[in-house]
């Protein structure tokens, strides 16, 4: 809060006591720390604050906004709604929650984790206890890991005292040097406090490609056997992630943190069909207030690019190119 702020609350207090009385050592105190909370109260109104009227405002709305918004992905509506609800009605959680987002480009990580952003902040976006990191822009040299294992360490232990209920998002997990995610370690181990800071309210999501090829390849097979997508299960999608994570080149190489099983939920993304791109065309159009038809629908679907070559089942590109189609179909 600011210091000034509090300052003139006080004053304006201990002056209003004077006028009616002597003032003394203990009604400075009272008054004082009663100026102190209420001038908090009334910051914490129209500023943001690590309370409950501005974190987990709308966290039971996270399962039905997946359901309304994303396409073609049962196992991630199955397991991130109720993985973040469990966690916050937890008053006393035994670690952070940690989930770890594995797919293939355009499949929807960056557009869940949005969401529960979104409906764990009031600010949404724009909260002040969202911490970003993308591999490529903050770690991009290698050769740097001493620099970089001290910046992310001060980087995580001094957003988590601002607020013990933050959300840490890594994107490009798999570009991260190898050993870096070791730091992290400790904040999302089983740890009552850390140098008196609780990490256990926190949320740590990690946005990788890692092991995407291997979700892709794994569709195929499913879909060759005659298998509808929705019989694809969290079990045998888990171990394939899990050592697919720790085996493959990137940040979670030999990690510790997997080692140690302090990755809650492997979510996978599994590469999305024609139909799902549709939607996703539709779901633009209606944001973009176009008015559309299955046959504008089919013509930006044609203009994604499909695999495997012969059958062209899945969008190689997921909808991470529709918005851009959608716009130069209307210019």
């Amino acid at each position: 809060m600011n210091s000034k702020l509090n300052w003139i609350i006080i004053l304006i207090s201990l002056v209003s006591v004077h006028c009616f009385e002597p003032i003394t050592t203990a009604g400075v105190v009272a008054f004082g720390s009663f100026a102190i909370y209420g001038g908090t109260k009334i910051y914490c109104q129209y500023k943001e604050c690590c309370d409950d009227n501005w974190i987990n405002h709308d966290v039971s709305g996270i399962q039905n906004s997946l359901k309304e918004k994303l396409f073609g992905q049962h196992l991630v509506i199955k397991m991130v709604g109720k993985a973040v609800e469990s966690h916050i009605k937890e008053k006393t959680p035994k670690k952070p929650l940690v989930m770890s987002f594995h797919g293939w480009t355009g499949s929807g990580k960056s557009f869940v984790s949005d969401i529960v952003a979104q409906h764990l902040y009031k600010n949404g976006l724009k909260s002040k206890f969202i911490h970003k990191k993308i591999a490529t822009f903050h770690y991009p040299h290698g050769g740097d890991l001493k620099a970089y294992k001290k910046e992310l360490k001060n980087f995580i232990e001094n957003n988590a005292k601002k607020c013990e209920r933050s959300l840490f998002i890594f994107d490009e997990v798999d570009k991260l040097p190898e050993g870096l995610a070791d730091v992290l370690k400790p904040y999302l181990d089983y740890h009552h406090a850390l140098e008196g800071t609780d990490y256990r309210k926190n949320i740590f999501i990690f946005l990788s490609n890692t092991a995407g090829h291997k979700i892709n390849n794994f569709a195929i097979k499913h879909f060759a056997n005659g298998k509808s997508r929705e019989m694809i299960t969290s079990v045998e999608m888990d171990k394939l992630l899990s050592v697919g994570a720790f085996n493959m080149p990137g940040g979670f190489k030999n990690a510790d943190i997997v080692l140690a099983g302090l990755i809650d939920f492997y979510v996978p993304f599994l590469p999305l069909e024609r139909k799902h791109v549709k939607q996703c065309a539709q779901a633009e159009l209606q944001k973009r207030y176009h008015e559309h038809n299955d046959a504008i629908l089919e013509i930006i679907a044609n203009e994604i690019h499909y695999f495997p070559e012969e059958e062209k089942w899945f969008s190689a590109t997921g909808c991470k190119t529709v918005s851009k189609k959608v716009e130069v179909f209307f210019n």
